[in-house]
């Protein structure tokens, strides 16, 4: 059941659909193209390489592989905690507008008797 994930497959996609040009990328990270090319050709990359990766391009490899794992394995970090915060306090002022709402509407229906 377990997949194997191959980051050059990974790295090709998003360099494709965001249309990177490999040189401009060699020459941000100096490095050869050549390296860039052998990056994506390879089925497994060194995590140094791929944090190096992530900084030039401003993106998250990282994400993308954490993404295919279970959903029950865990995480020395809650990356949705201030996201689950928010909810929870948006939840609550909904709940309050809707109390008030219905206070306005037996108001209004009382004033209208």
């Amino acid at each position: 059941m377990s997949t194997i994930i191959n980051t050059g497959e990974l790295l090709k996609t998003y360099f494709e659909v965001k249309r990177i040009r490999r040189a401009a990328l060699a020459r941000v990270m100096g490095r050869p193209l050549k390296s860039i090319l052998y990056y994506e050709k390879k089925s497994d990359i060194k995590t140094s390489v791929l944090w190096e990766l992530c900084m030039a391009l401003h993106y998250n490899f990282f994400m993308d592989i954490a993404i295919q794992l279970p959903s029950e394995f865990a995480c020395g970090t809650d990356i949705f905690k201030e996201k689950n915060h928010q909810i929870a306090a948006l939840e609550n002022e909904v709940a309050q507008l809707k109390r008030e709402k219905e206070i306005l509407m037996e108001l209004i229906k009382s004033n209208n008797k």
